[in-house]
């Protein structure tokens, strides 16, 4: 009996009731299409990171990650990373030697991550070569190269 009541009074006023029915539903396609939205660029996000950044795995030295210490290096890291390279499924694997550092230049000073790289496996890593908008890639008979990016010359 409550609901036949209840119904009926739902349809008493059908413009009341169909405006808040339109708005429920409204409502709820707009909360979905944002939640995709956002589910979508948090995976094509994820997906920028790892082909182009972190990839899908690094090893540290458990202590690494505390504070970057340089002292924290893996001890027989080319054979590491042979054994890696041979390990069924592996497609890639690159090495790079992470560190923190100060850049100092007449104009100033900031804190910076600096990153050491074998160019060949760190293109097909992080396809830096494709990243660099202006300069030249690292040139196989130099050493020391170094590769800055846009912020940090701005900066300095």
């Amino acid at each position: 009996m409550i609901f036949t009541m209840a119904w009926r009074n739902i349809w008493r006023n059908k413009i009341r009731s169909i405006i808040i029915m339109l708005s429920i539903a409204v409502g709820m396609f707009a909360g979905i299409a944002v939640l995709a939205l956002y589910k979508g660029m948090m995976k094509a996000r994820t997906r920028t990171v790892i082909d182009s950044e972190v990839g899908h795995l690094q090893l540290h030295h458990p202590g690494f990650a505390e504070d970057f210490d340089p002292k924290f290096t893996l001890r027989n890291g080319s054979q590491i990373l042979q054994e890696i390279q041979r390990m069924e499924g592996v497609k890639l694997a690159a090495p790079r030697s992470i560190t923190n550092g100060m850049l100092a230049t007449p104009g100033g000073s900031s804190g910076v991550q600096i990153i050491g790289v074998i160019p060949g496996p760190e293109y097909a890593a992080s396809q830096l070569d494709k990243k660099l908008v202006e300069g030249k890639l690292f040139d196989d008979a130099k050493k020391n190269q170094v590769v800055i990016g846009k912020k940090t010359r701005r900066e300095n």
